[in-house]
């Protein structure tokens, strides 16, 4: 399961970041690890949140692994979380290639 939203304005990115991995992993939030075990809230919301005082980013993300999951905060305010051991999906910025090749399936 690959889960990705936009930030909200009424919640922090943390707060977001843990709703989704706990939707994505299914389990309770209380029950997961704690979010600082895997990357500093406070740094999370100084980089990424929607703050009026801050300049805008366009580029940069933080990944890390939390719950199972495989967790990317990108700086236009997407949050992805994906499933461990399930394909990521790559964006790709519009009128620019990948680089990147599709693996062949094996013949059965």
């Amino acid at each position: 399961m690959t889960s990705i939203i936009e930030t909200s304005e009424s919640e922090s990115v943390s707060q977001q970041v843990i709703a989704e991995v706990a939707v994505t992993a299914g389990k309770d939030p209380l029950e997961m690890e704690p979010l600082y075990t895997r990357v500093d809230p406070d740094c999370l919301e100084a980089i990424f949140s929607d703050d009026a005082q801050m300049a805008t980013r366009e580029h940069g993300q933080i990944s890390f692994p939390m719950a199972g999951c495989h967790v990317v905060v990108e700086a236009n305010g997407t949050i992805n979380v994906t499933e461990r051991g399930e394909p990521a999906e790559t964006a790709v910025p519009s009128g620019q290639a990948s680089g990147a090749s599709n693996a062949a399936e094996s013949p059965d």
